[in-house]
């Protein structure tokens, strides 16, 4: 008997997390579609898809967060749409699910990081934590990924 409540706690767990891995995958899918829209104001994409703590900020222009944030979707805005990106062309995975030679990011709760692949190659990597990006920048130092949060 114990045998079967522990399987079905397990089996639980399973899916509950599956479950969890598809809503961050389609909040980064929906990120990204919203990146894209040059009628989709940068404010809108902070406060709807980033972390609390930038989205209650009380004087966002002043916030080197929300301004560092709104900079680099510009960034990342522009940089789409010059290469003619669509989302289409994005495909989203769980860090745990990508190749090896493709997982280089320092980070120890690896269930919360996420990569965007754009033609086969790694475009973006995003943490995601209560159903909110906390962090997609990172800084390259050696041939280690570092995230540069926005939520502290």
């Amino acid at each position: 008997m114990k045998n079967i409540i522990l399987f079905f706690i397990l089996a639980l767990g399973t899916v509950t997390s599956n479950a969890q891995a598809q809503s961050n995958l389609s909040l980064l899918h929906d990120f990204m579609r919203d990146i894209i829209n040059p009628h989709i104001n940068e404010d809108v994409i902070i406060d709807t898809y980033l972390c609390r703590y930038l989205h209650d900020a009380p004087n966002k222009v002043e916030n080197k967060n929300y301004v560092f944030a709104k900079g680099q979707i510009t960034a990342i805005r522009e940089y789409m749409r010059t290469e003619h990106i669509t989302v289409d062309q994005l495909k989203m995975y769980k860090y745990i699910d990508i190749p090896s030679k493709d997982q280089k990011v320092s980070f120890e709760e690896k269930d919360d990081v996420y990569a965007c692949y754009y033609n086969n190659k790694i475009f973006n990597f995003f943490i995601i934590n209560n159903n909110r990006i906390d962090a997609f920048t990172t800084l390259n130092k050696g041939n280690m990924e570092f995230f540069i949060s926005y939520c502290q």
